[in-house]
């Protein structure tokens, strides 16, 4: 018993020593999530939405090239691409583009995991939470009739209109060009 005792005690401080070894090392080599003084203190704006309140910003009349993605916290595809939609629109900030973000986290999750998520990424964009996922099957097939709900998606639309659509997750490469292709769609 007391040899149990001393491995469970001797494991965790193993571990709570290997943390401090992963922060120090990602001091050293330095952290992926750098100090901004614009954005540090960044408070983001999400508007807690529905299905048709989506949609309404969807078909919004105007010649900006609004891209839009599906994501949520616990999708691990979706944070590893997140950062390649900040990086491609910052390099477009010159043209008429529009990021959109769209989580599909519980709404109770908003206070404890999205916003502290997107504050510590500094993901500056229109954010929106869609508190319709008890709707999911009518809603998902009004984005893209082949969309079976799974996530990362992304969806472009101008004027109106969806130009296109696309399940799964984008590399920066692919993204790029996925949007350069449709920048001058009307």
């Amino acid at each position: 018993m007391k040899y149990t005792i001393g491995l469970g005690i001797a494991a965790l401080i193993l571990m709570a020593c290997g943390q401090g070894n992963e922060k120090k090392n990602e001091a050293a080599a330095g952290s992926s999530h750098t100090s901004n003084p614009a954005t540090e203190n960044y408070q983001p704006k999400i508007t807690v939405v529905k299905y048709k309140e989506l949609l309404e910003e969807l078909r919004q009349q105007n010649d900006t090239l609004n891209v839009i993605n599906f994501w949520a916290t616990w999708c691990v595809p979706c944070v590893k691409e997140l950062p390649y939609f900040m990086a491609t629109v910052q390099e477009m900030k010159d043209k008429p583009v529009k990021l959109i973000l769209v989580s599909l986290d519980a709404r109770s999750s908003l206070d404890s995991a999205v916003i502290p998520f997107i504050q510590k990424k500094n993901f500056v964009a229109t954010h929106y939470l869609l508190d319709d996922n008890g709707r999911m099957n009518e809603w998902i097939p009004k984005i893209a009739a082949d969309w079976d709900g799974a996530i990362p998606a992304t969806a472009l639309y101008k004027n109106g209109q969806q130009l296109r659509f696309v399940q799964g997750q984008l590399s920066e490469k692919e993204l790029k060009t996925f949007i350069q292709t449709h920048l001058t769609d009307k």
